[in-house]
């Protein structure tokens, strides 16, 4: 307010290393009413040396930094999928996730179609137990009857 009314000020309270090129930054809840101030992402390109590089798209990574306290500090330093470089951040109790999915659902029930076309059986390995502990090399499973016609 000061610096509007034609007064010298220094808008930087603090700044922290990103690298190399900030492409956004975000807030929590930075686009809704309720802000919180909690963390800031910065959603970085050209991360050229920081990542290999392994495909068309070169390296991009995201960065985290928690600027809720006196100091800013970094909470998380990943590469990320590059496109699209755009995202969100909510705090935990706003995030609903169902922890059951029915297959009737649209994608479920897509992805059955697609799968029916392909002859792959979607119940196969139903028996197969996958919630085992760790049990060194003497784990044993079950395997899907031979008489089947799937030949996955």
């Amino acid at each position: 307010m000061r610096a509007f009314d034609g007064g010298e000020v220094d808008p930087f309270i603090e700044k922290i290393d990103v690298h190399y090129q900030p492409g956004h930054n975000h807030t929590t809840m930075g686009e809704t009413l309720e802000a919180d101030g909690q963390f800031l992402i910065s959603l970085n390109k050209f991360s050229k040396d920081r990542f290999l590089n392994v495909g068309p798209l070169k390296p991009e990574h995201d960065q985290v930094s928690d600027i809720s306290g006196e100091r800013m500090a970094l909470a998380h330093d990943g590469p990320t999928f590059a496109e699209p470089h755009d995202c969100i951040l909510v705090r935990a109790d706003k995030v609903n996730p169902a922890s059951i999915y029915d297959r009737k659902d649209p994608p479920l029930e897509e992805a059955r179609v697609q799968a029916e076309k392909d002859g792959v059986d979607l119940d196969w390995g139903m028996d197969v137990i996958r919630d085992a502990t760790r049990c060194g090399s003497t784990c044993t499973r079950s395997r899907r009857p031979s008489a089947s016609t799937n030949s996955r």
